[in-house]
Parts: C-alpha cells; sequence; structure tokens
C-alpha cells in the first residue's frame, strides 16, 4: 500500500506563536508537480486564515522498517547530540545537530567525535562525496542554497537544551 506524502504548513499569528497543519496527498506526481500543487494550496489557505504562512513543506515518508539498527540502544538519548559542522564547495558553513549520538563515540577526554572510526567516517563521507544511486545519479547534500558540502569542519558532542522542548 503506498504511503501518502504530506505538505505541512507552518502558520504564524500576530503574537508570534507558531502552529502547522498538515495535508496528505498521493505519491503519484512529480516533484513539479507537487511545487505548482503546494503553491495552490497555500494560495487558498492563505484567504482563508488571519495569520502568515511561514512555510510549506513537502514530506516524503520512508519505510524504516528494513533498517539494521531499528531498536533504541539501552543508552539512547535524543539530548546527546552529534555536531557536524562541514564547508560547501562555496566555503560557506552548514552546520547539522544530529540527536541521539553514540556516548562511544567521542573521544573520552574531549567532546571530539571519533572521526576515523568506520561509522562515523562512512557518514562523514557520504555528507561529503553524495549518495550514488541507481547508476550514476549522485544525490549531495548542500545547504539551503544548493551548494554541495564539500568538507567537514569539526564534529563534536552537545547536549540538547530540556528545559525549553516538548
Amino acid at each position: 500500500m503506498p504511503i501518502p506524502y504530506g505538505i505541512k504548513v507552518q502558520i504564524r499569528d500576530r503574537s508570534g506563536d507558531k502552529a502547522t497543519t498538515e495535508f496528505l496527498v498521493t505519491n503519484t506526481h512529480t516533484l513539479i508537480q507537487y511545487n505548482l500543487a503546494i503553491e495552490s494550496l497555500v494560495e487558498a489557505l492563505d484567504s482563508v486564515i488571519g495569520g502568515v504562512i511561514e512555510k510549506a513543506v513537502l514530506n516524503i515518508p520512508v519505510d524504516m522498517s528494513a533498517l539494521i539498527n531499528n531498536t533504541a540502544l539501552g543508552a539512547s538519548d535524543v539530548g546527546d547530540l552529534g555536531q557536524f559542522a562541514f564547508r560547501t564547495g562555496d566555503n560557506r558553513p552548514v552546520k547539522m545537530n544530529v540527536p541521539g549520538l553514540i556516548e562511544t563515540l567521542v573521544a573520552s577526554d574531549s567532546d571530539d567525535i571519533n572521526q576515523a572510526q568506520a561509522d562515523v567516517a562512512a557518514f562523514i563521507t557520504a555528507m561529503e562525496d553524495g549518495i550514488l544511486v541507481t547508476g550514476s545519479i549522485l544525490v549531495a547534500p548542500s545547504n539551503i542554497g544548493e551548494s554541495d558540502i564539500t568538507t567537514i569542519s569539526y564534529a563534536r558532542e552537545r547536549f540538547r537544551n530540556r528545559g525549553a522542548r516538548n
């Protein structure tokens, strides 16, 4: 059974509070068609709300049941973050916080993540070099300006502030 895609829309009210709503759509169209549909849907929504539409995002769900590590480790904690800082081809910074960092990947005498460890190195390589899919198609991680990530600057352990989170 196909999994529908979601169009998540964030709305801000006069006091600055934000809320989201999501529309489910069939997963049988091209990205260009979804973009056109989102633009029309947002226009229609905008005429029935008093707030400001801040963004609309197309969410494409992926079946995670086949992953090797789909059971949470006993010590897993999404408050333990791996902060990976990269640079793009035009030398712009890109930071990424990865929740649930495995504690043993951090050097014992610092907050540095061991970049030589095989799993960490594979993740960094995927971020720097992209992922080759269906033959010669390369999907490359990028910044918001679509400049490809090319090098890592650092990888460190961080902790999420739990006081302000749900």
